[in-house]
């Protein structure tokens, strides 16, 4: 049994289910099912990176892959650039929360001095931690802001605290974000600090709060995108016959989210809407993205080689129809699979391939979600399965079903 290769579990390009029943474990053979392998036109094997979804690598993904999964969610402070706020304070944020602000214990370690006190209460180190929590003067300010239950600077650590107020969704002062008055608060204690230190003409404002809260309302208001009215609308969709003489391929993929196995299903129809075959495959464990696009590959094989050479492929899988559209690089994780389909699509006949809504592709989402009832591999249907009778009669009549959108 060592001496077999890959290709001794493969029968016509499909895996032998029996085959690898014999040499491996269920939960292994369910890993192996939905791999695609031994098409012509699969392209050579290579390696590609697995902590990125194109499978390129980036350093990023390696210095990420190294982290604990906890210490990578509390660092991620990528948040920050979908804030609403003005850009200076992002980019100040952005260097506040990496702890590389100019403080005076920074800027000794950089010798560029040696004084490494407070310069507003004398305290031994004006860490960055100190300087927003700790020194009095912010602490003066942040109690007369009036901010409730957000956490107090001296209860949590101060990456805790900073992520915990910037990532608060409650609104103050007659609907402002908090995030904003909080950041604002961040930005004018670093101002006020070092105009003390470089302009010695400067006063402290006597109610630094309130100049605070009138900066954060007036570029609120001013930076407030118009009020725009989507009025949601409902809309009447239905399948939509071919025109005379071409074949219409529809198809659809399902994953079960507790057993995260797979499957899709596709059937033929002519320009009355009338049954002409159907397909159904039950793969193994893998995401929705595998199981349209499987199920766009199965509906091509089974058109062409029923003879026919004009077809229209219909999915409702926006993400799968992009991908055979587009360009894709060789160490994409599903290359061989996209490459194979757009094979498929370019073979000598006339081939299109194009989105539809849920709405119009409701015979195939009930084909595909009788997973369950159908072994595993592919299966051809020459008779109509009864548990869709119903829809499919719907949609040669044209019957329509509502989507909602906004206008």
């Amino acid at each position: 049994m060592l001496r077999l290769n890959v290709g001794d579990f493969l029968d016509e390009g499909v895996w032998d289910f029996n085959c690898l029943r014999e040499c491996l474990s269920f939960h292994i053979i369910q890993l192996i099912l939905s791999v695609h392998a031994g098409f012509n036109g699969s392209g050579a094997d290579k390696y590609i990176w697995q902590f990125t979804p194109n499978g390129s690598f980036s350093v990023k993904s390696a210095y990420s892959s190294f982290l604990p999964a906890e210490a990578s969610v509390k660092w991620d402070w990528q948040f920050l650039g979908r804030l609403r706020l003005p850009p200076k304070v992002k980019t100040f944020l952005w260097i506040v929360c990496h702890r590389k602000l100019l403080t005076n214990v920074q800027m000794q370690k950089r010798g560029l001095t040696q004084v490494p006190t407070c310069p507003i209460c004398d305290y031994p180190m004006e860490t960055i931690a100190h300087l927003f929590k700790d020194c009095p003067l912010s602490l003066a300010i942040w109690n007369c802001l009036q901010i409730g239950n957000n956490p107090s600077p001296d209860m949590v650590d101060f990456k805790e605290w900073l992520l915990r107020n910037l990532q608060s969704k409650r609104k103050v002062y007659n609907g402002l974000p908090w995030p904003l008055v909080f950041a604002l608060y961040l930005w004018f204690t670093w101002k006020w600090r070092c105009k003390g230190i470089f302009d010695q003409r400067f006063v402290m404002p006597g109610e630094p709060h309130q100049l605070i809260l009138q900066y954060v309302l007036e570029w609120f208001n001013a930076t407030k995108p118009p009020s725009l009215s989507y009025v949601p609308s409902v809309v009447q969709l239905h399948w939509i016959a071919p025109t005379y003489g071409v074949c219409k391929i529809n198809t659809d993929g399902s994953r079960n989210c507790v057993s995260e196995f797979i499957s899709a299903g596709g059937l033929l129809r002519d320009n009355y809407g009338a049954w002409i075959k159907g397909f159904f495959v039950k793969l193994g464990v893998g995401s929705v993205l595998e199981a349209e696009l499987w199920g766009i590959f199965w509906g091509l094989h089974l058109a062409w080689e029923s003879g026919f050479r004009v077809v229209e492929v219909e999915s409702d899988s926006s993400v799968a129809v992009a991908l055979l559209s587009s360009s894709t690089i060789s160490t994409h994780p599903l290359f061989s699979l996209i490459r194979c389909c757009k094979l498929k699509v370019q073979a000598g006949w006339r081939c299109s391939v194009k989105h539809i809504f849920r709405e119009q592709n409701v015979t195939d989402d009930v084909l595909a979600s009788k997973s369950s009832e159908f072994g595993t591999g592919v299966q051809y249907f020459t008779e109509v399965p009864t548990f869709f009778a119903t829809c499919l009669a719907e949609d040669a009549i044209g019957v329509s079903r509502s989507r909602v959108v906004c206008a």
